[in-house]
């Protein structure tokens, strides 16, 4: 069975979205890429996910199944709160 993959793009509206790899329609919008991560890193826990965050300044970084929220690149993203 292929792994299951979400990503979280920014929007031209300014919102950020979550979408399981393969859909046409996502699993959530968010206001904020805080918010979006949060969100999205809740769903992927249930389905053993991996979450690949696209920035808007063109890098992605990844959250792998089992303990994304423990790694350093989200936690500093959080505490600073900048992209």
């Amino acid at each position: 069975m292929d792994p299951i993959r979400y990503h979280i793009e920014h929007k031209y509206d300014g919102t950020w979205l979550g979408m399981r790899e393969g859909s046409h329609c996502p699993s959530l919008r968010a206001a904020t890429l805080q918010e979006a991560e949060r969100r999205t890193l809740e769903i992927a826990q249930r389905w053993e996910a991996t979450v690949i965050v696209h920035l808007r300044n063109g890098t992605t970084r990844e959250h792998a199944p089992g303990n994304p929220i423990a790694t350093p690149a989200l936690q500093q993203h959080v505490r600073i709160g900048t992209e």
